[in-house]
């Protein structure tokens, strides 16, 4: 049995992501669809030739069902590949559906990538998603979280601001101060 098992196929990293459920007959429903040499491993040890999980993929390309039968899976939500947890790669890619799952599924929101410290909060305001911001400052992020240079997400958008050429930065500021006014009132 093979259930929760993911197979991919190192020729095509990234589309050959898929859930095998229980079937005697898995491995000709896969050869069918396409699938050739697959490799049977634990969804944990998925990873294609740079280091990414099949959570990470699944994020970066918004594949919602693919999150959530990842989840369904066991896939670690919190697991630091080269471009950060899936969360933070979700919110620099902009995708607020995959960032909405990834909550649900109870990632870690305040997780920053090794490399630099950005949490998700701080990519989603490089990235200019409005939306991903109100959603990630709407379930709880920690807009005080400094990076590696020290920079919150505000002075993330700040900076974005002043070097920005079009005014998409300063509805991200104005969201961001307001969510600091309101978190700095509310008791603790």
């Amino acid at each position: 049995s093979y259930k929760n098992t993911l197979v991919f196929d190192s020729g095509s990293q990234h589309k050959a992501i898929a859930l095998l459920v229980e079937d005697q007959n898995s491995h000709t429903i896969w050869e069918s669809l396409g699938f050739k040499k697959a490799q049977i491993l634990k969804v944990n040890d998925i990873v294609d030739i740079v280091g990414s999980t099949a959570l990470d993929i699944a994020a970066a390309f918004d594949q919602i069902a693919a999150i959530n039968a990842l989840v369904d899976a066991g896939a670690d939500l919190n697991t630091q590949s080269e471009n950060g947890p899936p969360m933070c790669i979700a919110a620099e890619t902009g995708h607020t559906a995959a960032v909405m799952a990834l909550i649900h599924a109870g990632a870690d929101m305040n997780l920053a990538k090794l490399r630099n410290g950005y949490t998700p909060l701080h990519l989603a305001v490089c990235q200019g998603s409005v939306a991903c911001i109100a959603v990630l400052i709407q379930a709880g992020a920690d807009i005080f979280k400094v990076n590696d240079h020290e920079m919150t997400p505000l002075d993330v958008a700040v900076e974005g601001l002043v070097l920005a050429v079009e005014g998409e930065y300063e509805e991200i500021a104005k969201l961001l101060r307001a969510a600091a006014n309101f978190q700095a009132k509310s008791p603790v």
